[in-house]
């Protein structure tokens, strides 16, 4: 393995533009786009989609680089299927398909393919690992990590988008005896692995932290005596069949709680355990960790986990955890974006789901202190879509009916900006519309259950 340097950490081993979307949560990794130039309001008859191309089901997100749109889609329940379009005309260009037969609770693609300059990563829902060559559209690698290191894929499958840190690929196995891996990225060969984590389907993160790269994994250990001698009535939904629209989660299973123990650990790039801390609980958790600071980091989630915000100092044994704040309220699938001193995070999941109890989510403001400035609950709800912050704007994906809002991210008050509505459903259920946006070059990718659309929001292109 060719050594790291720290300066290759601290740019995060990226170098694709601030104006590509290469991975899981954008270039920078936390939601928020340095592109300006957007448009702040839309045309009266609403914005109209560059091209619209049709998508499997699924959850999984687009990348873009270099005018080059991925995505990892899953067809008939039989193939992961990764394919790459033109980011101008929505021409696919190639696809590379491997078989991997079976259904996945909620079906579909869960993942965000990691672009590098010549070689994908993606990872499918039953475990596959993809490197595929950019210009071939071929495998170089395929791991299959419930094969090769025993690994036990989480409830709704392995949702965790890989994450390169100079030469190695870092996923999660999330086995019994192996926890976290990395891979040399052009071989696939094993490089370290660490012990065993629990269950996940958050995606690591690389952040520097006390002045140091780490990796921050979150995690969970569940106890499964819960499930012992349940109720029929008492277990989760059946998930939709194919062409059937989403349901809102039933009222019996809104209170619903699983019991275990929450892990957050940090490893170093040469793979060392540096520390870890058992103080916050999610059930599923999703959202990354975020960091604030150089010694700070959010954690949220859904399931009634709430949100936390910890700082790390400098113990007699090693680094120390000191618990800052807690909200009873959390995001449940996507990270928040932070601007200024104030987080804007999505409160909805599935103890909110219930109609007469959407007043408790809806988009809210956080400050720092942990006080919640504001909170939309059912006006508007926004069921558990997407935000990202680009051009001083929050972009918001309502992830229950398909609309895009555009929000001026301030504490003093919700301001919406402006809204049209991008893909045609029904607002009677829940059309989970919760994939992660991708925007670059001024087009913002979205994806719904059935399809996939490219909007141009650049302020130039539409005053032409």
């Amino acid at each position: 393995m060719r050594l790291i340097s720290l300066l290759g950490f601290c740019a995060f081993g990226f170098s694709a533009s601030a104006s590509d979307w290469p991975r899981f949560q954008g270039t920078s990794g936390n939601g928020i786009s340095e592109e300006t130039g957007l448009i702040h309001q839309f045309p009266a008859e609403g914005l109209s989609a560059q091209w619209t191309v049709e998508v499997g089901r699924g959850y999984g997100g687009a990348a873009i680089r270099d005018g080059e749109v991925y995505i990892l889609d899953r067809s008939a329940e039989e193939k992961d299927v990764l394919r790459a379009f033109d980011l101008e005309t929505g021409t696919e260009r190639w696809s590379f398909e491997n078989e991997v037969p079976g259904r996945l609770m909620y079906a579909g693609s869960r993942n965000v393919p990691t672009v590098e300059e010549e070689l994908i990563y993606a990872m499918g829902g039953f475990g596959q690992v993809y490197c595929i060559n950019r210009q071939t559209g071929e495998a170089e690698w395929i791991l299959d990590l419930v094969k090769e290191y025993d690994g036990e894929m989480p409830m709704f499958g392995y949702a965790n988008s890989p994450l390169v840190v100079e030469d190695l690929v870092i996923v999660a196995p999330m086995g019994q005896e192996v926890g976290l891996l990395a891979l040399d990225r052009f071989t696939g060969d094993e490089v370290w692995t660490t012990p065993g984590v629990g269950t996940s389907h958050s995606t690591p993160v690389l952040l520097e932290l006390m002045g140091e790269p780490q990796i921050l994994f979150l995690s969970a250990h569940i106890d499964m005596s819960v499930f012992e001698n349940m109720p029929a009535d008492a277990t989760p939904p059946p998930p939709p069949e194919p062409g059937e629209e989403g349901s809102a989660v039933p009222e019996h299973m809104a209170d619903f709680q699983v019991r275990g123990t929450g892990l957050l650990t940090s490893v170093s790039p040469e793979g060392e355990v540096l520390w870890q801390w058992d103080g916050y609980f999610c059930s599923t958790p999703i959202p990354p960790p975020m960091k604030i600071d150089d010694r700070r980091l959010f954690l949220t989630g859904g399931y009634s986990a709430g949100s936390v915000l910890i700082e790390l100092v400098d113990g007699d044994e090693g680094v120390e955890v000191k618990e800052l704040f807690r909200h009873e309220r959390g995001t449940q699938i996507h990270l928040p974006v932070r601007s200024g001193d104030h987080l804007y995070l999505l409160a909805n999941e599935n103890n909110n789901d219930p109609r007469r109890r959407r007043k408790n989510g809806g988009l809210m403001c956080l400050d720092l202190e942990g006080n919640e400035k504001w909170r939309t609950g059912d006006d508007p709800y926004l069921g558990r879509g997407n935000v990202v912050l680009a051009d001083g704007m929050l972009l918001v994906q309502d992830g229950y009916n398909g609309t895009l809002r555009l929000v001026e991210p301030t504490p003093e008050a919700y301001r919406p900006i402006a809204q049209s509505k991008i893909f045609d459903l029904s607002e009677r259920r829940d059309h989970q519309v919760w994939a992660p946006m991708a925007l670059s070059h001024g087009r913002l990718v979205m994806r719904s259950q059935e399809e996939m659309k490219c909007l141009d929001l650049r302020a130039a292109a539409s005053s032409e």
